[in-house]
C-alpha cells in the first residue's frame, strides 16, 4: 500500500489532464472530482489504479453503467500516456469502448485493457 503522500501526488497529477479533457469545471464539480481528489482516491502509487479509479469515479452511474462522458475517458488516457509513454493502437480503443459498455462495467476486464496497454 502506498503512503497517504504517494497517493496524494499521483492524485493531483491526474488533475490537469481531467481539467483539460473536461474544460467545464463546473462538470467536474457536479461529478464529484474535488471529493475524489480529496477523499475518495485509492490508496496507491501505480498510476493505473489511480487513473482507473478516476475514470469509474467520473465516468460511472450509480448503477454501475458508463454515464458516456468521453472526457472522462481522454482524460486518464492522456495521463498514463504521459506517465507511461505508451500510446494505445488505435483499434484497441475499440476494445476499452466495449468494455465501457458492457452493463454494469466489468471492473477486471476493465483493469486488465489498461494493464495489457501500459505496462
Amino acid at each position: 500500500m502506498a503512503s497517504s503522500i504517494e497517493a496524494d501526488r499521483l492524485a493531483k497529477a491526474i488533475h490537469p489532464f481531467v481539467s483539460e479533457a473536461f474544460k467545464d469545471p463546473r462538470r467536474v464539480r457536479e461529478l464529484g472530482w474535488h471529493s475524489f481528489l480529496n477523499h475518495d482516491r485509492p490508496q496507491t502509487s501505480d498510476p493505473i489504479e489511480m487513473a482507473i479509479a478516476a475514470l469509474m469515479h467520473l465516468g460511472r452511474t450509480e448503477d454501475g453503467n458508463w454515464n458516456g462522458v468521453v472526457a472522462a475517458v481522454s482524460a486518464v488516457v492522456a495521463f498514463l500516456n504521459a506517465r507511461t509513454g505508451k500510446t494505445p493502437a488505435i483499434e484497441r480503443f475499440a476494445e476499452l469502448k466495449a468494455e465501457l459498455e458492457t452493463k454494469p462495467i466489468n471492473e477486471v476486464r476493465l483493469k486488465n485493457w489498461f494493464v495489457s496497454v501500459y505496462r
